[in-house]
């Protein structure tokens, strides 16, 4: 299910992305209802989940909310960075269970 999309936001300033998540070996949308989706934001990919230094967003607490369940669509509220190359993550959590459905390079341009 793990799809590579760069994404790239401008410095200092709070975006909303939104995301649609499908089955990369079908192509169909992941149905979303009653999942938890986290959103990672790290310095590269080899930096631990837990490291405090990782900024974790999630339907949990709020930053993340599903638009449309049965077409795999969510909107990530992601706080301002600074500028340079991040890493990030979107994993779908089902009983438990984390899948990582989007990865991949997080620009933050200064323009």
């Amino acid at each position: 299910m793990a799809e590579r999309r760069d994404l790239t936001l401008l410095e200092g300033q709070p975006e909303t992305v939104r995301e649609t998540i499908t089955d990369a070996d079908t192509g169909l949308p992941v149905n979303l209802a009653g999942k938890v989706i986290n959103f990672y934001v790290k310095a590269d990919a080899s930096v631990p989940d837990a490291d405090p230094s990782v900024t974790k967003l999630s339907t949990s607490t709020g930053e993340i909310t599903v638009t449309d369940a049965a077409n795999g669509i969510c909107t990530v509220a992601v706080p301002a960075q600074q500028a340079g190359t991040l890493w990030r993550r979107l994993d779908v959590v089902t009983a438990g269970q984390p899948k990582t459905a989007v990865w991949g390079p997080l620009y933050v341009l200064n323009v």
